[in-house]
């Protein structure tokens, strides 16, 4: 399967289904974790839209986001490859809790 990217991404799809298991799942942790602060960072600075610097600011996230975004689905797409189910999304709990936890910006427990 060829994937072609709309954003630019830092490697291919083909050099994505080489990396081990580990590594993909480690770096949609990490992208994933990026992602909710981003789009926290997003809903913070939505509330000043006569700010033309801030504005700004709000359209390059909104490019890191898509590619970001992106970059999990391709990873996903390279998991799906080696016949390993897709990462869930961060904010899915498979089991226990994360209320004790007063740090719930831990990622994704893989």
């Amino acid at each position: 399967m060829e994937y072609h990217p709309k954003h630019p991404q830092p490697f291919s799809y083909s050099e994505a289904l080489r990396f081990d298991p580990t590594t993909i799942t480690e770096e949609i942790a990490r992208l994933q974790n990026s992602l909710r602060r981003l789009k926290h960072t997003q809903d913070e600075l939505c509330v000043h839209p006569n700010d033309p610097e801030l504005v700004e600011v709000l359209r390059e996230n909104e490019a890191v986001i898509a590619s970001q975004e992106e970059r999990v689905q391709m990873l996903n797409m390279a998991l799906v490859e080696k016949g390993i189910p897709p990462a869930l999304p961060p904010d899915v709990v498979v089991s226990g809790s994360n209320e004790d936890n007063e740090d719930n910006d831990s990622g994704v427990m893989l």
